[in-house]
């Protein structure tokens, strides 16, 4: 079963290791972000951007264990994480509350970009 895209000659790297594996999730930087320019031209700079989740959350589980184990110095710290999660929760809620209203806006926002916006019949009159 062929997918009509030229297939890939035989497949000439190697497997990854336990030891590539390892060095993948500790984080060259603080957030595992890289970013990577090129310029196809003299006029043009592309920017892509890359991380890896998986750095992430072992960067998240440090600091959360540490901020832990420090106990009453860490208390600001936590306390302060406790509002951003509290703030992440309402907004995750305004969008789930939002959600099924996308479909008929939707197609409100076609209609009236086809037809014209529903009180145009009446502004003759």
């Amino acid at each position: 079963m062929g997918t009509g895209q030229a297939q890939p000659g035989e497949y000439t790297g190697t497997e990854g290791s336990w030891l590539g594996f390892l060095k993948g999730i500790i984080p060259v930087n603080f957030l595992g972000l890289e970013a990577t320019s090129t310029m196809p031209d003299a006029e043009t700079v592309t920017t892509a951007l890359n991380f890896n989740v998986l750095q992430i959350l072992v960067i998240s589980a440090v600091v959360g264990i540490a901020a832990l184990k420090v106990g009453k110095a860490a208390e600001p710290f936590l306390t302060f994480m406790q509002s951003g999660l509290a703030i992440m929760q309402k907004i995750v809620w305004w969008i789930i509350r939002l959600a099924p209203l996308a479909p008929w806006a939707s197609s409100a926002a076609r209609c009236s970009s086809t037809v014209g916006p529903p009180w145009a019949p009446w502004s003759a009159l």
